[in-house]
């Protein structure tokens, strides 16, 4: 539903957004060029669009990842919920994090 793209110098390095589905808020999609990594793209991109959700009063917001990013996620807070074998291809497993941010409302 939200998506929004980083650009350096007219390049474009990195992209990410949001959706909604019932009283969850979702992370979807988030790609960041590898001479970018490391740099903060994708800390910004995450805190902007979790601001997003939490000012649209989500009080959990998930994201689906894999084992080649959890450690990033739980930099967030995010918490492992589920884990599904080989199921974005043979050898990347989807894992499904979450985290209450009611807190912080």
């Amino acid at each position: 539903d939200n998506f929004y793209l980083c650009r350096s110098e007219g390049e474009l390095i990195g992209c990410g957004g949001h959706n909604m589905k019932d009283e969850l808020g979702i992370l979807s999609w988030y790609i960041v060029h590898p001479g970018y990594h490391n740099k903060g793209v994708g800390r910004r991109l995450v805190e902007y669009n979790m601001a997003e959700l939490k000012r649209k009063g989500y009080k959990r917001i998930r994201v689906r990842t894999s084992q080649f990013t959890d450690k990033f996620y739980e930099k967030f807070g995010f918490i492992l919920m589920h884990i599904e074998k080989d199921f974005w291809a043979k050898g990347i497993d989807l894992y499904e994090m979450e985290m209450d941010v009611s807190a912080s409302l």
